[in-house]
Protein backbone atom coordinates (compact mmCIF):
# COMPACT_ATOMS: atom_id res chain seq x y z
CA UNK A 1 0.00 0.00 0.00
CA UNK A 2 1.39 3.38 -1.07
CA UNK A 3 1.22 6.45 1.24
CA UNK A 4 1.20 9.99 -0.28
CA UNK A 5 3.67 12.64 0.79
CA UNK A 6 2.21 14.44 3.85
CA UNK A 7 3.76 17.74 2.86
CA UNK A 8 2.10 17.58 -0.51
CA UNK A 9 -1.29 17.00 1.12
CA UNK A 10 -0.85 19.90 3.50
CA UNK A 11 0.16 22.19 0.66
CA UNK A 12 -2.93 21.27 -1.32
CA UNK A 13 -5.19 21.96 1.63
CA UNK A 14 -3.55 25.32 2.29
CA UNK A 15 -3.93 26.35 -1.33
CA UNK A 16 -7.61 25.41 -1.33
CA UNK A 17 -8.21 27.41 1.83
CA UNK A 18 -6.60 30.47 0.25
CA UNK A 19 -8.84 30.14 -2.82
CA UNK A 20 -11.99 29.90 -0.67
CA UNK A 21 -11.07 32.94 1.41
CA UNK A 22 -10.27 34.94 -1.70
CA UNK A 23 -13.62 34.05 -3.22
CA UNK A 24 -15.48 35.14 -0.13
CA UNK A 25 -13.57 38.41 0.06
CA UNK A 26 -13.91 39.43 -3.57
CA UNK A 27 -17.44 38.01 -3.87
CA UNK A 28 -18.69 40.14 -1.01
CA UNK A 29 -16.94 43.14 -2.54
CA UNK A 30 -18.55 42.82 -5.96
CA UNK A 31 -21.97 41.53 -4.69
CA UNK A 32 -22.60 43.36 -1.43
CA UNK A 33 -25.59 42.26 0.63
CA UNK A 34 -28.56 44.70 0.47
CA UNK A 35 -28.88 46.93 3.52
CA UNK A 36 -31.67 46.11 5.93
CA UNK A 37 -34.75 48.39 5.53
CA UNK A 38 -36.85 48.95 8.62
CA UNK A 39 -40.53 47.81 8.29
CA UNK A 40 -42.99 50.56 7.45
CA UNK A 41 -46.72 50.10 7.70
CA UNK A 42 -48.59 50.80 4.43
CA UNK A 43 -49.94 54.32 4.19
CA UNK A 44 -53.67 54.79 3.76
CA UNK A 45 -54.67 55.96 0.29
CA UNK A 46 -55.03 59.67 -0.14
CA UNK A 47 -58.68 60.80 -0.31
CA UNK A 48 -59.91 61.64 -3.78
CA UNK A 49 -61.03 65.23 -3.84
CA UNK A 50 -63.99 65.65 -6.19
CA UNK A 51 -65.00 69.05 -7.46
CA UNK A 52 -68.12 70.45 -5.78
CA UNK A 53 -71.38 69.53 -7.48
CA UNK A 54 -73.48 72.52 -8.42
CA UNK A 55 -77.11 71.57 -9.08
CA UNK A 56 -78.55 73.10 -12.23
CA UNK A 57 -80.74 76.11 -11.80
CA UNK A 58 -84.42 75.15 -11.92
CA UNK A 59 -86.02 75.89 -15.24
CA UNK A 60 -89.58 76.99 -15.77
CA UNK A 61 -90.43 73.51 -17.06
CA UNK A 62 -88.94 71.78 -14.03
CA UNK A 63 -90.79 74.14 -11.70
CA UNK A 64 -94.09 73.20 -13.36
CA UNK A 65 -93.24 69.51 -13.09
CA UNK A 66 -92.60 69.92 -9.36
CA UNK A 67 -95.91 71.74 -9.07
CA UNK A 68 -97.73 68.91 -10.83
CA UNK A 69 -96.01 66.32 -8.67
CA UNK A 70 -97.10 68.01 -5.43
CA UNK A 71 -100.66 68.54 -6.66
CA UNK A 72 -101.10 64.83 -7.49
CA UNK A 73 -102.15 62.59 -4.60
CA UNK A 74 -103.53 59.08 -4.02
CA UNK A 75 -107.27 58.54 -3.63
CA UNK A 76 -108.61 55.97 -1.15
CA UNK A 77 -112.14 54.71 -0.54
CA UNK A 78 -114.12 52.89 2.11
CA UNK A 79 -114.89 49.53 0.51
CA UNK A 80 -117.18 47.40 2.67
CA UNK A 81 -115.68 48.91 5.82
CA UNK A 82 -112.04 48.72 4.68
CA UNK A 83 -110.05 51.71 3.44
CA UNK A 84 -108.45 50.77 0.12
CA UNK A 85 -106.40 52.61 -2.46
CA UNK A 86 -108.32 53.00 -5.72
CA UNK A 87 -107.13 55.86 -7.94
CA UNK A 88 -105.29 59.17 -8.30
CA UNK A 89 -106.58 62.73 -7.86
CA UNK A 90 -105.11 66.16 -8.66
CA UNK A 91 -105.78 69.54 -7.04
CA UNK A 92 -107.11 72.01 -9.62
CA UNK A 93 -108.61 74.88 -7.61
CA UNK A 94 -108.13 76.55 -4.23
CA UNK A 95 -111.32 77.25 -2.25
CA UNK A 96 -111.77 78.88 1.19
CA UNK A 97 -112.08 75.53 2.96
CA UNK A 98 -109.49 73.60 0.98
CA UNK A 99 -109.26 72.41 -2.61
CA UNK A 100 -111.20 71.03 -5.55
CA UNK A 101 -109.66 67.80 -6.83
CA UNK A 102 -110.10 66.18 -10.22
CA UNK A 103 -110.33 62.41 -10.70
CA UNK A 104 -112.07 59.87 -12.94
CA UNK A 105 -115.79 59.19 -12.64
CA UNK A 106 -115.34 55.41 -12.49
CA UNK A 107 -113.16 55.92 -9.39
CA UNK A 108 -116.16 57.19 -7.41
CA UNK A 109 -119.20 55.67 -9.15
CA UNK A 110 -118.97 52.13 -7.81
CA UNK A 111 -121.91 51.63 -5.39
CA UNK A 112 -119.72 49.72 -2.93
CA UNK A 113 -117.72 52.85 -2.17
CA UNK A 114 -119.05 54.49 1.00
CA UNK A 115 -116.54 57.33 1.35
CA UNK A 116 -113.38 58.77 -0.16
CA UNK A 117 -110.11 60.05 1.25
CA UNK A 118 -107.10 61.89 -0.18
CA UNK A 119 -103.64 61.43 1.34
CA UNK A 120 -101.61 64.63 0.96
CA UNK A 121 -99.10 64.14 3.77
CA UNK A 122 -98.66 60.45 4.62
CA UNK A 123 -96.40 61.35 7.58
CA UNK A 124 -99.23 63.25 9.26
CA UNK A 125 -100.97 61.87 12.34
CA UNK A 126 -104.20 61.95 10.32
CA UNK A 127 -103.09 61.27 6.73
CA UNK A 128 -106.56 60.34 5.40
CA UNK A 129 -108.44 63.55 4.60
CA UNK A 130 -112.13 63.11 3.77
CA UNK A 131 -113.13 63.90 0.20
CA UNK A 132 -116.69 64.67 -0.88
CA UNK A 133 -117.92 64.00 -4.42
CA UNK A 134 -119.26 67.31 -5.74
CA UNK A 135 -120.12 66.23 -9.25
CA UNK A 136 -119.53 63.17 -11.41
CA UNK A 137 -119.91 62.97 -15.16
CA UNK A 138 -122.36 60.86 -17.11
CA UNK A 139 -121.60 57.73 -19.11
CA UNK A 140 -119.73 59.78 -21.73
CA UNK A 141 -117.70 61.85 -19.28
CA UNK A 142 -115.30 59.81 -17.17
CA UNK A 143 -114.41 62.64 -14.78
CA UNK A 144 -115.46 63.78 -11.31
CA UNK A 145 -114.87 66.70 -8.95
CA UNK A 146 -114.03 66.23 -5.27
CA UNK A 147 -113.95 68.70 -2.40
CA UNK A 148 -111.18 68.24 0.17
CA UNK A 149 -111.24 70.47 3.25
CA UNK A 150 -107.72 70.99 4.58
CA UNK A 151 -105.37 73.72 5.76
CA UNK A 152 -102.39 72.12 4.04
CA UNK A 153 -100.71 74.26 1.40
CA UNK A 154 -100.45 72.49 -1.95
CA UNK A 155 -100.22 73.84 -5.51
CA UNK A 156 -103.01 73.60 -8.05
CA UNK A 157 -102.81 72.86 -11.77
CA UNK A 158 -104.98 74.93 -14.16
CA UNK A 159 -107.21 73.55 -16.88
CA UNK A 160 -105.92 73.86 -20.44
CA UNK A 161 -107.37 73.25 -23.90
CA UNK A 162 -107.01 69.95 -25.75
CA UNK A 163 -107.75 71.75 -29.02
CA UNK A 164 -104.17 73.05 -28.93
CA UNK A 165 -102.88 69.49 -29.14
CA UNK A 166 -101.92 67.73 -32.35
CA UNK A 167 -100.92 64.22 -33.32
CA UNK A 168 -97.53 63.45 -31.67
CA UNK A 169 -97.93 66.18 -29.03
CA UNK A 170 -96.04 65.20 -25.89
CA UNK A 171 -98.11 64.72 -22.73
CA UNK A 172 -97.21 63.67 -19.17
CA UNK A 173 -98.70 62.81 -15.81
CA UNK A 174 -97.95 61.55 -12.30
CA UNK A 175 -99.78 58.47 -11.06
CA UNK A 176 -99.80 55.74 -8.44
CA UNK A 177 -99.74 52.44 -10.38
CA UNK A 178 -100.75 49.63 -8.03
CA UNK A 179 -100.07 52.03 -5.14
CA UNK A 180 -96.31 51.39 -5.45
CA UNK A 181 -95.57 55.09 -5.09
CA UNK A 182 -95.76 58.21 -7.20
CA UNK A 183 -94.36 57.71 -10.71
CA UNK A 184 -93.84 60.03 -13.66
CA UNK A 185 -95.00 58.99 -17.14
CA UNK A 186 -94.73 60.66 -20.52
CA UNK A 187 -96.05 59.79 -23.94
CA UNK A 188 -97.69 61.14 -27.07
CA UNK A 189 -101.12 61.88 -28.49
CA UNK A 190 -102.05 59.33 -31.14
CA UNK A 191 -105.71 60.26 -31.66
CA UNK A 192 -107.43 63.57 -30.99
CA UNK A 193 -110.85 61.94 -30.76
CA UNK A 194 -111.83 58.30 -30.34
CA UNK A 195 -115.19 57.44 -31.83
CA UNK A 196 -117.20 54.69 -33.50
CA UNK A 197 -116.20 52.44 -35.11
CA UNK A 198 -112.69 52.87 -33.68
CA UNK A 199 -113.85 51.60 -30.30
CA UNK A 200 -117.21 50.19 -29.27
CA UNK A 201 -117.28 51.30 -25.61
CA UNK A 202 -119.48 54.44 -25.61
CA UNK A 203 -117.78 55.76 -22.49
CA UNK A 204 -114.58 56.36 -24.45
CA UNK A 205 -116.16 57.98 -27.51
CA UNK A 206 -114.62 61.39 -27.99
CA UNK A 207 -111.68 60.70 -25.68
CA UNK A 208 -108.02 61.32 -26.44
CA UNK A 209 -106.02 58.35 -27.72
CA UNK A 210 -102.52 58.11 -26.26
CA UNK A 211 -99.30 56.17 -26.45
CA UNK A 212 -98.41 56.24 -22.75
CA UNK A 213 -98.12 53.70 -19.95
CA UNK A 214 -101.13 53.43 -17.67
CA UNK A 215 -101.22 51.02 -14.77
CA UNK A 216 -103.99 50.08 -12.33
CA UNK A 217 -104.29 52.97 -9.88
CA UNK A 218 -103.30 55.73 -12.32
CA UNK A 219 -106.91 56.42 -13.31
CA UNK A 220 -107.93 59.94 -12.39
CA UNK A 221 -104.46 61.38 -12.92
CA UNK A 222 -104.34 64.77 -14.59
CA UNK A 223 -102.87 64.51 -18.09
CA UNK A 224 -100.97 67.72 -18.85
CA UNK A 225 -99.50 69.41 -21.88
CA UNK A 226 -96.02 70.71 -20.93
CA UNK A 227 -96.31 73.42 -23.58
CA UNK A 228 -99.48 74.83 -22.03
CA UNK A 229 -98.41 73.83 -18.51
CA UNK A 230 -102.04 72.92 -17.96
CA UNK A 231 -104.38 69.93 -17.79
CA UNK A 232 -105.65 68.61 -21.12
CA UNK A 233 -107.33 65.42 -19.91
CA UNK A 234 -108.03 62.84 -17.21
CA UNK A 235 -106.34 59.44 -17.45
CA UNK A 236 -109.12 56.85 -17.66
CA UNK A 237 -108.04 53.47 -19.01
CA UNK A 238 -106.25 51.25 -21.51
CA UNK A 239 -107.33 48.60 -24.01
CA UNK A 240 -105.61 45.23 -24.24
CA UNK A 241 -105.10 42.75 -27.04
CA UNK A 242 -106.30 39.16 -26.82
CA UNK A 243 -102.74 38.21 -25.87
CA UNK A 244 -102.85 40.60 -22.91
CA UNK A 245 -100.59 43.38 -24.17
CA UNK A 246 -101.71 47.03 -24.00
CA UNK A 247 -102.83 48.60 -27.27
CA UNK A 248 -104.13 52.09 -26.58
CA UNK A 249 -104.46 54.40 -23.59
CA UNK A 250 -107.31 56.87 -23.17
CA UNK A 251 -108.00 60.16 -21.41
CA UNK A 252 -111.17 62.21 -21.00
CA UNK A 253 -110.56 65.57 -22.74
CA UNK A 254 -110.46 68.62 -20.52
CA UNK A 255 -113.36 70.22 -22.42
CA UNK A 256 -115.67 67.71 -20.70
CA UNK A 257 -114.11 68.63 -17.35
CA UNK A 258 -114.91 72.29 -18.02
CA UNK A 259 -118.56 71.33 -18.48
CA UNK A 260 -118.48 69.67 -15.05
CA UNK A 261 -116.94 72.78 -13.51
CA UNK A 262 -119.64 74.97 -15.11
CA UNK A 263 -122.38 72.67 -13.83
CA UNK A 264 -120.87 72.76 -10.35
CA UNK A 265 -120.68 76.56 -10.33
CA UNK A 266 -124.29 76.69 -11.50
CA UNK A 267 -125.33 74.48 -8.60
CA UNK A 268 -126.21 71.47 -10.74
CA UNK A 269 -124.77 68.73 -8.52
CA UNK A 270 -125.72 65.07 -8.39
CA UNK A 271 -124.57 61.94 -6.63
CA UNK A 272 -122.03 59.78 -8.40
CA UNK A 273 -123.89 56.65 -7.34
CA UNK A 274 -127.08 57.95 -8.97
CA UNK A 275 -125.38 57.74 -12.37
CA UNK A 276 -123.68 54.42 -11.56
CA UNK A 277 -126.28 52.15 -13.18
CA UNK A 278 -124.10 51.44 -16.21
CA UNK A 279 -121.18 50.75 -13.90
CA UNK A 280 -123.17 48.07 -12.10
CA UNK A 281 -124.36 46.54 -15.36
CA UNK A 282 -121.13 46.59 -17.37
CA UNK A 283 -118.67 46.22 -14.49
CA UNK A 284 -116.91 49.49 -15.18
CA UNK A 285 -115.19 50.88 -12.13
CA UNK A 286 -112.12 50.52 -9.95
CA UNK A 287 -112.98 46.83 -9.60
CA UNK A 288 -113.83 46.35 -13.30
CA UNK A 289 -111.77 46.61 -16.46
CA UNK A 290 -110.71 50.22 -16.10
CA UNK A 291 -107.49 51.18 -14.37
Amino acid sequence: MRISNPLRIVSSLAFGLVVVLAGLTFGSHFNPAPPEVPYQAPRPPLPIELPPITPPAPTHASEFLQKLEKATNPLYADVDGNVRFICTATAIQKIPTGYIFLTARHCVADPRLQGWFVVIDKKSDTPYIKATVLLAGDLYTDAALLQVNTLLDIPTVPLGDERLLSISSRVEYFGFPQNLGKFYFEGYVTSLKIGPPAYSDPQWNGDLGLTIQIGPGSSGSALVDPQQEAIVGVVTGVTYSRLGGPILSMATPVSKVRVLVSDYKAGRTKSAVDVGLFDRIFGIGPFGRHN
